[in-house]
């Protein structure tokens, strides 16, 4: 479906374990995805560019997600994560500009680089005890960032 710039609404069916990597890469137009429970992994860029994209709930069977799944993804401002994933990966929410505030799961133990590099709304980030190591320039350019 990558560069699918009409693609409106997707519902993934319940067979589906991965998403692979730029499976919906630059599908502008991508307003609302339904993820069933039954998917264990996002790949790499996987929803990146998605510039339409507001909001995604990523169901607990998740356990990995790639560098820059949601790169760009310019509109997001609600993201729910319900996963046991241990890393926030490289650049996987970077240019989420509308993003306010981000819950990490207590799974998590690292935040790797650029994680959230440009999310230039982003005020609020609740980093768990859990989490060991935080990237370079994981928050780069968050100017909006006032608590964690």
């Amino acid at each position: 479906f990558k560069n699918c710039t009409s693609l409106i609404k997707i519902k993934i069916p319940s067979s589906v374990k991965l998403i692979d990597e730029e499976a919906f890469y630059n599908c502008s137009s991508l307003k609302e995805i339904e993820i069933p429970p039954s998917l264990n992994s996002l790949g790499t860029c996987s929803f990146s560019g998605c510039s339409s994209l507001k909001e995604i709930e990523i169901p607990s069977s998740v356990n990995s997600i790639g560098g820059g799944s949601f790169y760009g993804c310019s509109s997001l401002e609600d993201f729910s994560i319900l996963s046991t994933i241990i890393a926030i990966e490289c650049q996987t929410f970077a240019y989420c500009s509308s993003l306010k505030q981000f819950s990490i799961p207590s799974s998590v133990t690292q935040i790797e680089d650029n994680a959230f590099s440009k999310c230039f709304s982003l005020s609020q980030i609740s980093i768990p005890s859990s989490v060991e190591k935080i990237g370079n320039y994981s928050f780069a350019e968050c100017s909006s960032l006032s608590q964690i």
